[in-house]
């Protein structure tokens, strides 16, 4: 990634980075997860700007209605619904 972001700013093109939990993750439900820690200090040294949206997606209900609402049963995958609310995210977000 440091190569790739590297590249893209001698090119003059910005690079953001999205991190989402994974179904593993909606059922621990850290905000916090070490992957939103450990991209958001990538982004910052790499000069990468930084999206989260685990705050997005762990807070539409517990566990169980977040994995049944917008995942794909059995999937790591998000559904129609998933793929709407991230999608409606990173527009207001972008």
């Amino acid at each position: 990634m440091t190569e790739i972001a590297e590249f893209l700013r001698s090119q003059g093109v910005s690079l953001t980075v999205v991190v989402y939990p994974w179904p593993q993750q909606v059922r621990v439900g850290k905000f916090e997860s070490r992957a939103v820690t450990e991209w958001r200090i990538w982004c910052r040294e790499n000069g990468a700007d930084f999206i989260d949206l685990f705050p997005e997606i762990l807070g539409q209900g517990n566990a169980d209605e977040v994995l049944g609402k917008f995942y794909i049963r059995n999937d790591a995958h998000w559904n129609e619904a998933g793929n709407r609310l991230v999608g409606e995210a990173l527009l207001r977000k972008l």
